[in-house]
């Protein structure tokens, strides 16, 4: 399926060709998990996500069946990014415009769909709060919220995690000044430079790879 989509009625006419006998869609939306389009809708039977390329060939299409989610949510802003990620204006910027929908099974870790302003899909940057509150109305009893801190709560620790990220880099470090310099001195140089660089990005990590997957 390779058709370009261009405003909002032809992405429903294309999330309708997906539907069974008897199924409607109640909300839908162009949004992003992590680095990937997603095309989604929500139905009175579903939720249905089709990943795309650039050019809209489809690369996954998912069915999620409402039975099958522990808990929902609708949020202003983008679910997924930390709180450090948005100490620039652009940034603090789009959070405020965009919205995101967050999706939980049992036993998995939180899928986050972001939705932003485009300018020929109107409305789109308030999707992910309407197919929440959608799919919400089909699953009555359902949690509408998602304690993020408890679900990326670290049983190592945060101390743990910057030590073990830390003697990782050193010894990285150390190889690649074993490899230049060739001397003591060099070499402890670039142990310590690079236990200290490791130690720097630990805490960073997990808000830096839940952006780029959309989980977690």
């Amino acid at each position: 399926m390779n058709k370009g989509i261009r405003n909002n009625d032809e992405l429903r006419n294309r999330m309708q060709a997906m539907l069974e006998p008897g199924e409607v869609i109640l909300a839908f939306g162009m949004g992003v998990i992590g680095t990937r389009t997603v095309l989604v809708a929500a139905t009175n039977m579903r939720l249905i996500l089709e990943r795309v390329t650039i050019t809209f060939n489809r690369k996954e299409l998912e069915y999620i069946m409402y039975d099958s989610l522990e808990a929902i949510e609708g949020r202003e802003g983008e679910s997924s990014t930390p709180g450090w990620a948005r100490i620039n204006i652009q940034s603090a910027i789009m959070n405020r415009i965009s919205t995101s929908v967050m999706i939980k099974k049992p036993g998995e870790k939180v899928v986050h769909i972001q939705f932003k302003p485009m300018p020929l899909f109107k409305g789109n940057g308030r999707k992910g709060i309407e197919i929440a509150q959608s799919i919400a109305v089909q699953i009555p009893g359902i949690k509408t919220t998602i304690n993020l801190k408890e679900e990326r709560k670290d049983e190592q620790g945060c101390l743990v995690r910057a030590f073990k990220w830390g003697a990782l880099g050193g010894i990285a470090g150390a190889i690649i000044g074993a490899i230049t310099v060739r001397n003591a001195s060099g070499i402890a140089g670039f142990l310590f430079a690079g236990f200290f660089l490791g130690a720097i990005i630990a805490p960073f990590w997990r808000g830096i790879k839940t952006q780029f997957t959309g989980r977690g």
